[in-house]
């Protein structure tokens, strides 16, 4: 599932950005050329399942919902809008499951059975929490600018927690990266650089809405929204920042008057 990446959490944050800039693309095709980008969402959407990141699914399904939403906005709330009603097949499917995750059925779901057994008692979620407790600490450290970047690793031998060894599991003791991206600004970059993160992030939105194409616009919101989703548990990596910067340069050609920027005239 991590394919050529190696890692199924690497391919399934990149994945993430392509599902929704194919269901873009797919929208303004027509015949065989939108049917190929339909078979490419499904692929990379199994492969999210298969790949069984918790923190990427639930990314892809805040995702889906506020396209849907965004989607039914704009198309106006009647019980003839079909994203309105899969948004409330969605709303259902999601109360059915976390009401009734204990059930042996989910187990058998590959991408679901995961996210049925996760509870604070889970030593991976209990893990994920001493770990973010110990970025707080390197907060404490370096407040302002952070402790650098890729330096996650001393400040974590630095306050690290013997508790992480209940779990049993030698890789739970050594964690280069606190697997949330706005803490590892925090602790990186200080409050100076998860205030610029969190900046880029909110111009982001702010572009897409009032300066980007409407047809674009419930792509681009599921898919800013996806990425923020998988970022509180997990990391930036090639792929990520890749796709990242490939749709800030997309969303910044619209920046002014909803329209692309024209290039400068050559002397």
């Amino acid at each position: 599932p991590g394919s050529l990446l190696g890692n199924p959490a690497y391919l399934a944050g990149y994945l993430l950005f392509t599902i929704f800039i194919g269901a873009y693309l797919a929208r303004g095709s027509t015949g065989r050329l939108r049917l190929l980008y339909g078979i490419g969402i499904l692929v990379e959407v199994i492969a999210i399942v298969l790949g069984n990141t918790r923190g990427a699914i639930i990314g892809l399904g805040l995702g889906a919902v506020v396209f849907l939403i965004v989607s039914a906005h704009a198309r106006g709330w009647n019980s003839k809008n079909p994203y309105a009603a899969a948004l409330v097949v969605l709303t259902l499917f999601v109360g059915i499951f976390l009401f009734t995750r204990q059930a042996a059925l989910w187990q058998r779901i590959p991408g679901l059975d995961r996210l049925a057994i996760t509870s604070v008692a889970d030593a991976t979620v209990t893990n994920r929490l001493l770990v973010w407790n110990i970025a707080l600490k390197n907060v404490n450290d370096r407040p302002f600018v952070g402790i650098g970047w890729e330096n996650f690793k001393y400040g974590f031998d630095r306050n690290y927690n013997p508790a992480l060894l209940r779990s049993g599991y030698y890789s739970e003791t050594h964690w280069d990266k606190p697997h949330n991206t706005f803490l590892e600004y925090l602790t990186s970059a200080g409050i100076v650089g998860l205030l610029a993160y969190l900046v880029v992030l909110g111009c982001s939105f702010y572009v897409l809405w009032k300066r980007s194409p409407r047809e674009f616009r419930p792509f681009g919101a599921g898919l800013l929204v996806s990425y923020i989703g998988y970022s509180v548990f997990l990391f930036d990596t090639f792929g990520t920042y890749l796709m990242l910067a490939a749709t800030l340069a997309f969303l910044a050609t619209h920046e002014r008057e909803g329209a692309p920027l024209e290039m400068p005239a050559t002397a």
